[in-house]
């Protein structure tokens, strides 16, 4: 069934990242008529290191597939809105640190973009983000997240911990199309820049090195999954090849489920959209999305979402003569 829906003013698109440009392109809107549209696509690249713990450690897994343990959780819950059903299972331990070894690399010196090296030599701009689940009250491993990529078999006894490494700084861009039949065809283009391989390799030796720490001497005692190394507490971190580390990278490597920028915003006629979230070469549309952030921020992006859908209404309302609050009560 086909159904018109007509507007008097104009229509504010709020599709996502992949949704918006696919609404655009299967309304007959092409690059021919705004060249940015799904160029861009860029993400925060993700990969995991999963380690076995003493037995004595829970993993969620262990707890949601035994029913009695299930059971008390369930009960301890109930009683107070606490207990391991409210722990979440992965970033309870979060670092965003700076990786310095990048910044003195081959791949960061072949950088051709003077603005862009300024913007990644900022020292306030971490390198990469690792989270596990730690209890940071008392300092050690409690309640892991289990395995989650590596194959089974996994015996359900066994405890597990994952550690994830999210990619910040991402260089490599991807695209959005459609063929002639209408469907969209996302390339997310991984690792098309030497600079992502560079970090994600210095995630992984900071994942061991996070591994190997004397806090957790005796509570992890294997890697479970990870690059083709023999992990041991005297490993030599530095001396792992770059090439052994490189191939795990792209066996693994994934999108972080922060895409954004295929309609980004830009100034003086460039972007897809202008600062007023307007599609460039249209009269009536918005785009109010993570399509239209520019650069790929530092952090996670639903905060992202929120300042973009904010700052949207503020200037929608202001624009139609209505009164804009400052955040603050009166």
């Amino acid at each position: 069934m086909k159904e018109t829906i007509r507007c008097n003013d104009e229509i504010i698109l709020s599709c996502g990242t992949i949704g918006s440009p696919a609404v655009l392109f299967r309304s007959g809107i092409t690059t021919k008529d705004n060249p940015a549209i799904g160029k861009n696509l860029t993400d925060h690249l993700i990969l995991s290191l999963e380690f076995e713990l003493n037995s004595n450690i829970l993993s969620h897994h262990q707890i949601l597939e035994d029913p009695d343990l299930a059971q008390a959780a369930l009960n301890t819950y109930r009683l107070g809105k606490n207990g391991d059903l409210v722990k979440f299972g992965g970033s309870s331990g979060v670092i965003f640190p700076r990786l310095e070894k990048i910044y003195k690399s081959k791949e960061f010196n072949e950088i051709k973009d003077t603005e862009t090296k300024e913007f990644l030599m900022n020292p306030g701009r971490p390198s990469t983000e690792i989270w596990f689940m730690v209890d940071l009250s008392s300092n050690k491993l409690t309640l892991q997240s289990g395995a989650v990529y590596s194959p089974p078999p996994r015996p359900k006894e066994k405890s597990y911990i994952t550690f994830e490494g999210l990619m910040q700084n991402c260089l490599s861009r991807g695209t959005i199309t459609a063929d002639e039949e209408g469907n969209v065809l996302v390339d997310p283009n991984f690792l098309s820049h030497p600079f992502d391989m560079r970090v994600a390799i210095e995630t992984i030796r900071a994942i061991i090195r996070i591994s190997l720490s004397s806090k957790w001497k005796g509570d992890i005692k294997a890697m479970l999954w990870g690059p083709e190394i023999q992990w041991s507490p005297d490993m030599d971190i530095e001396g792992i090849p770059d090439e052994v580390l490189a191939a795990f990278v792209r066996k693994v490597i994934n999108h972080g489920y922060h895409q954004m920028s295929t309609l980004a915003m830009g100034k003086d006629g460039e972007g897809a959209v202008d600062k007023d979230f307007r599609l460039r070469g249209f009269q009536g549309l918005r785009v109010v999305d993570l399509s239209v952030c520019p650069i790929l921020t530092n952090n996670h992006t639903q905060v992202n979402a929120y300042v973009i859908g904010e700052v949207a209404a503020r200037k929608i309302v202001k624009e139609n003569g209505g009164a804009v609050m400052n955040g603050t009560k009166n």
